[in-house]
């Protein structure tokens, strides 16, 4: 029952900040452009609230799953000024393309604030790909990628960063991986099968092969042997039981290899503190108690470039994911969040703490922007396509037609709604037949 009141008020909240933040793109372009604009609605349905400013109802609907802006004279033809089909084509444009704009500006504003402020993230656009970690037994272990080595490409894309080579990982449909690796200054060839695994309902390929960072207490958790120690938010973690680690997962993996001592080394403030703990055992798994992040702090301008490399990178993995389901390279079900995913998912976010809130929000309405532009009609991208029509043929389409298109633009949206409904079912009942959660926390 906690569960869900956390997954609905951080759904609300989540879809309440990025459909407002979209909304509000049309509704202040249609008002900079002399439009008059009727109602503005957070929400579909009967009103819960609703007032009048001007010539403006603004209303909160019952269900959070979108919203609109009704403008003067858009439905129809209206001998004024401020109608909506007075302005030139060009305007008209301008005021739909103004909510998905709204949704990337937000997305790197919330980038840009998390590394300005030096907020814990979960990835970082300038990690290299120099590798830190090798889970043994992994693929990449077997195929003979050791830490140190950098890697230069992958099937035949070069890579400079992490997220070059995360991107080509996500959007290969081949378990069969050809990737290049730079070592003691020689380039060498190796072949790699991904494992497929499946993660709440998703199939991803997984290569057992981690970047070199430094690792950051994220959190302490209260009553652990950490906390008692005196580990404290923020400590840049250098080794574990003598041994240098660059990744979160080498120190999780150390702390489970002691499960009787563990010794700690860490950075606090340009000085090394030392701290040694007996490890609590929790379902047979040895913890000291902290979630490992990953620390960033920049300068402003750094993090907006920064902030807009990252966004860009979600940009082109979403694009990707949506035209490996077009093409029929991946299933919908693998590559799609409806209501009840993006509830749960906004839930899980929440409850991991404000960074991880920040990114999902980020992530979020980066989709939702490029979606509002796909050329379907009743969404922005449809409207667009209508608007760019009638300028190449150089006349208006009939109102009858573009009902018709409207209707065809509803069915679209009702299918996708109920594959979305489909694959969150789906992934649920799968993630409720799994014997054992898997937790990350140490």
């Amino acid at each position: 029952m906690i569960e869900f009141v956390i997954n609905s008020v951080s759904f609300i909240f989540v879809i309440g900040v990025i459909v407002l933040v979209h909304e509000f793109g049309h509704f202040i372009i249609a008002r900079l452009f002399g439009v008059g604009v009727e109602r503005f609605s957070i929400g579909f349905g009967r009103p819960i609230v609703k007032w009048k400013r001007g010539s403006t109802v603004y209303a909160i609907g019952w269900l959070p799953l979108g919203g609109y802006v009704q403008l003067e004279g858009e439905e129809e033809s209206i001998p004024s000024p401020t109608s909506f089909r007075s302005q030139p084509k060009w305007k008209q444009i301008l005021i739909y393309l103004a909510g998905p704009a709204m949704n990337f500006i937000l997305a790197v504003a919330l980038i840009w604030i998390s590394f300005v402020f030096g907020v814990m993230s979960p990835f970082v656009t300038s990690i290299s790909t120099e590798v830190g970690w090798v889970e043994p037994e992994s693929p990449a272990a077997r195929a003979g990628i050791v830490p140190g080595d950098k890697i230069v490409e992958i099937n035949a894309v070069k890579v400079k960063k992490w997220r070059d080579f995360l991107a080509v990982l996500l959007s290969s449909t081949d378990p069969d991986l050809i990737v290049k690796v730079e070592r003691d200054g020689k380039i060498e060839d190796l072949r790699i099968k991904a494992k497929i695994i499946s993660e709440d309902g998703y199939k991803i390929r997984y290569l057992g092969v981690f970047p070199k960072i430094i690792p950051v207490v994220k959190k302490v958790m209260e009553g652990y042997p950490a906390q008692k120690a005196g580990l404290l938010e923020g400590d840049k973690i250098l080794q574990v039981n003598g041994v240098t680690v660059f990744s979160p997962s080498e120190v999780v993996k150390a702390v489970q290899k002691s499960p009787t001592r563990t010794t700690v080394v860490v950075q606090r403030k340009g000085k090394t503190f030392e701290f040694k703990m007996v490890p609590r055992i929790d379902n047979g798994i040895p913890r000291i108690g902290i979630v490992i992040g990953i620390v960033t702090k920049m300068r402003p301008m750094e993090a907006l470039f920064e902030s807009i490399k990252f966004n860009l990178f979600i940009v082109k993995s979403t694009v990707e994911a949506l035209s490996r389901v077009v093409t029929g390279y991946s299933e919908i079900e693998d590559s799609i969040q409806g209501p009840i995913g993006i509830a749960s998912l906004s839930g899980e976010a929440a409850k991991q703490g404000i960074s991880s809130l920040i990114y999902f929000i980020a992530l979020v309405s980066v989709s939702i922007g490029i979606l509002n532009l796909l050329p379907i009609p009743v969404l922005d991208g449809g409207q667009i396509m209508i608007l760019l029509v009638e300028i190449v043929t150089r006349r208006e389409l009939s109102d009858n037609f573009k009902k018709v298109l409207q209707l065809l633009g509803i069915t679209a949206i009702v299918m996708i709604m109920v594959f979305a409904f489909h694959a969150d079912i789906k992934r649920l009942v799968g993630k409720n037949s799994q014997d054992t959660p898997i937790t990350d926390n140490e």
